[in-house]
Parts: C-alpha cells; sequence; structure tokens
C-alpha cells in the first residue's frame, strides 16, 4: 500500500489540521497510526455519529442529565442543605391542631407550649367550659378504646371506685363529660393523626404528617 509522503500520514498522534485531539488519538490507536487509512475514516466517522456520547469530552467531564457537570470518578455531588434542627416545612406551619383538655392540667399546658414553640397555631378547647362532641370523642375510642383513655390515676377514679365497675362506653361518656379530668389530657387531633396524655413523640411526628 502506498503511503502519503505527508509527515502527518505517517505513524502519528497528530490530526491533518495539525492539532492533536482525544477523537483523533482514538481513531489513530484504531487504523494503527495511519489516518489516512479507509479504517481510520470508518472509525472516525462511526464515533462522531454515537448517540448521546456525554463522555468524550476532551477534558475528562461529562454533562449530568440532571443538569450538573460531573468529574472523571462520578456524579456531582447534592449540596448540603444545612437546614437547622427546628426547621419546618412550609406544610407543618399550617397543620390544623386541636387540643382538647383543661387549663389547669400540666399535661395540656406541656401540648400548648410545644405546639407554640414551633410557631404551630392550635385551637385549645377546655374541656370544662365546652364538652367534646360525641362524633369527636368517638373517633380517639374507635382508634384507641375507651379504656386507654381514662386515667385510673385521677383522684375522682380512684374516690369513686370506678376501678371495680363495669361501665359501657356511653356510661363512661357521661362520667367524662361530668368530670374531663378523669380523661389522659391532654387529647391532640391533627388530621388523621391523634394521641393522648404528655406525649412528645406523637406531637412531632404530627409535624411532618
Amino acid at each position: 500500500m502506498l503511503r502519503s509522503p505527508e509527515p502527518w500520514n505517517q505513524t502519528t498522534h497528530r490530526s491533518p489540521s495539525g492539532s492533536s485531539t482525544s477523537d483523533d488519538e482514538w481513531s489513530c490507536q484504531c487504523s494503527g497510526g495511519k489516518i489516512n487509512s479507509p479504517l481510520y475514516w470508518g472509525a472516525a466517522a462511526k464515533h462522531a455519529s454515537a448517540p448521546n456520547n456525554v463522555n468524550a469530552s476532551p477534558i475528562g467531564l461529562n454533562i449530568s442529565r440532571r443538569g450538573g457537570i460531573a468529574g472523571p470518578f462520578g456524579p456531582p455531588s447534592t449540596p448540603p442543605t444545612n437546614r437547622p434542627a427546628n426547621f419546618l416545612s412550609q406544610s407543618s406551619l399550617m397543620l390544623n391542631v386541636q387540643i382538647f383538655g383543661v387549663k389547669d392540667s400540666h399535661s395540656t399546658r406541656a401540648a400548648q407550649r410545644f405546639f407554640k414553640e414551633r410557631g404551630i397555631k392550635f385551637q385549645f378547647v377546655d374541656l370544662t367550659q365546652k364538652p367534646m362532641s360525641p362524633s369527636e370523642i368517638q373517633r380517639f375510642i374507635d382508634r384507641l378504646g375507651i379504656s386507654s383513655l381514662i386515667d385510673t390515676a385521677e383522684k375522682a377514679y380512684v374516690e369513686e371506685g370506678l376501678r371495680y365497675l363495669k361501665l359501657t362506653d356511653s356510661e363512661w361518656l357521661a362520667k367524662i363529660e361530668r368530670n374531663p379530668k378523669l380523661l389522659r389530657l391532654p387529647l391532640v387531633r391533627s388530621g388523621n393523626r391523634i394521641s393522648i396524655g404528655h406525649d412528645d413523640k406523637a406531637w412531632k411526628e404530627m409535624l411532618v404528617s
């Protein structure tokens, strides 16, 4: 086979334009160094027409499909968010929280303080002024059972000997209406989440619902 007299047509890594590129070097290797051979031009055309060849950048970078620039060792890293520990999303600030309790209950005040410190608006229902509606308290009974709602350490529970009585749900509701302190206060509701008593864990879970 005749070889071209031009020096760039010999075994070299220079392109016809006089500058070396990664594509030219790749094609030179495929053609055995003879870039005027049919193998060279065929391989170069095939290489140039390869679809979405994002890894062929001469400087070793490739463009991430997510919009970032990746280095030679992997995809771009996600920048840290550096959110504070008490960070609340916009949806958390729009929660509809109801707290059912009595003003002189330590646990009720703890629940009010918990949501107030986090900037969460809530509706407080004082059960000494406004008893829970049957449908509202039934929501707690259906989820937790009437026995879970009763505070067995309450003075009235002990004095009335309720420990030894077998009462129906309706009888319990009548007693609770007369004395809401028989409940494990506070009763807190936010959407489909509910809690009874002093329950920091359940209140925190309401913030991410």
